[in-house]
């Protein structure tokens, strides 16, 4: 295989313990022998920190592949989840000097993707992106993404070498806008050795649970994840599983109306809320739950579906966004209706009765996420598709 020489732009990177997208991306490119540029700004995304706001200036080695910061002048519209940031001119010098066959940017909205873009048609090189959002938020960032995809978006996207997608629905919203290309889904990723089966633990003993069976959620703690939902279904589901126990990990603005919610409905012995939970103890988290459950009213992907599953665990998902790429209902998992606390009472309550399904579908799930979300199996995919425009591209 020859090696490609790949830059990878992402508005913010913050190397987290179980990396994210971009990081199990470039790292799975360079075990396979290419040589991965990731080049960012200096940011901290809101919702990972409100005390720091820079990681620094400056190069990173992250294992095989080098991470290169640049200062950010501005951010245009920040917002809680994301923000757009605009970055010094170094960037696009540094990017220029590059000895790079192909550009391989996330999120088409973002002045890194569009300047990248830039250099890349002046070397005669392919470039392309990933979508990873599926939906507009509502605020006045929305309104702006509305306006640009609408407009200039759907152009600049037509004229790439290759466009990605994370899930189905990020496809739908780029036919939606109009978008004519071919497009290739390439999912989130995982460590598949990191996230897995059987891990020894005495977590349960330590959380005092170990009579419990439990139910499990993590993320953060916002109205549209549908946490009060599932309280809502584990109050009718402990009428017949009295010794069910609904673990949140995970802590945001909504934590509040959550704990009195808990109250209103006489749950306080059988909801426990542990906060951020300590990153290097999520996989023990997976294992000790019998059952995981992500709620979402709105969901661009649904990572920790995929994390659970590869730790060997069912899970029920609503049937939105990019969890429906993930859970195919009754296999792995199911799937209810979104605001439908009685139908996750009842996909609960059939799993927590059948210990046999519980194990299938866990069996089933891991098996999906070796074949299709391992960040080796999502390397592959890139590097074929990077191949393919290179072809076209040498061919043009």
């Amino acid at each position: 295989m020859k090696e490609l020489k790949i830059v990878q732009t992402t508005a913010h990177f913050q190397l987290r313990e179980f990396g994210g997208f971009e990081h199990y991306l470039c790292k799975g490119l360079s075990d396979l022998g290419h040589k991965v540029y990731l080049v960012t700004s200096d940011r901290i995304a809101r919702r990972y920190s409100r005390e720091r706001r820079s990681l620094g200036v400056g190069e990173q080695t992250v294992g095989q592949y080098k991470v290169f910061r640049f200062s950010t002048l501005f951010e245009l519209i920040p917002t809680e989840k994301s923000a757009i940031p605009f970055v010094d001119a170094g960037f696009m010098n540094f990017v220029s000097n590059l000895d790079f066959d192909i550009v391989h940017a996330h999120e088409i909205y973002q002045p890194l993707s569009l300047q990248s873009f830039h250099v890349a048609r002046q070397r005669g090189r392919p470039y392309g992106f990933t979508q990873h959002r599926n939906f507009y938020p509502k605020n006045w960032q929305g309104l702006f993404l509305n306006l640009f995809y609408r407009g200039v978006g759907k152009k600049i996207i037509n004229s790439c070498d290759f466009v990605c997608a994370t899930t189905s629905s990020a496809v739908d919203f780029l036919r939606d806008i109009g978008v004519k290309k071919r497009i290739e889904i390439l999912p989130n990723c995982l460590d598949t050795e990191i996230f897995r089966p059987n891990i020894k633990t005495n977590l349960k003993e330590k959380m005092r649970l170990q009579d419990h069976r439990l139910i499990l959620y993590v993320g953060r703690l916002y109205k549209d994840k549908g946490v009060e939902y599932l309280i809502k279904a584990v109050k009718t589901v402990k009428n017949e599983h009295p010794d069910v126990k609904l673990v949140i990990a995970g802590a945001g603005p909504e934590r509040g109306n959550l704990e009195l919610q808990v109250d209103r409905l006489n749950l306080q012995g059988s909801v426990l809320f542990v906060g951020s939970f300590p990153h290097q103890k999520i996989p023990e988290l997976y294992n000790v739950c019998d059952v995981f459950v992500l709620p979402s009213l709105i969901e661009p992907f649904g990572m920790v579906l995929i994390e659970a599953m590869a730790c060997g665990k069912p899970v029920i998902g609503s049937r939105v966004g990019g969890i429906v790429d993930i859970v195919e209902d009754g296999t792995n998992g199911f799937l209810a209706q979104p605001k439908d606390s009685h139908q996750l009472a009842m996909k609960i309550e059939m799993l927590l009765a059948d210990e046999k399904l519980r194990r299938e579908l866990g069996s089933n799930g891991r098996k999906r996420v070796e074949n299709t979300f391992s960040y080796k199996a999502i390397a592959e995919k890139a590097v074929k598709i990077y191949e393919k425009a290179l072809e076209i591209k040498s061919c043009s």
